[in-house]
């Protein structure tokens, strides 16, 4: 294993995990600048807005659907 860091080989398994472009990297503890640890964010999902209009659009056309002859 190979410290992203430095380049040098982690040896006696004296390193740590950090994030870097969003993924987990090893670093050897002195080669880490900063030996703050942050948890991986997640993205918020996408809500879905109906607005006024649309909401009363689809209650007023909802029934056009059931007299379709098939």
């Amino acid at each position: 294993m190979k410290c992203t860091q430095c380049g040098r080989k982690i040896l006696d398994g004296a390193y740590m995990v950090v994030r870097q472009n969003d993924q987990f990297v090893p670093v050897h503890r002195d080669c880490q600048k900063c030996p703050s640890y942050s948890a991986p964010r997640h993205k918020k999902k996408t809500r879905c807005r109906v607005t006024k209009a649309l909401r009363n659009y689809r209650e007023e056309h909802k029934n056009e659907n059931d007299n379709a002859v098939d």
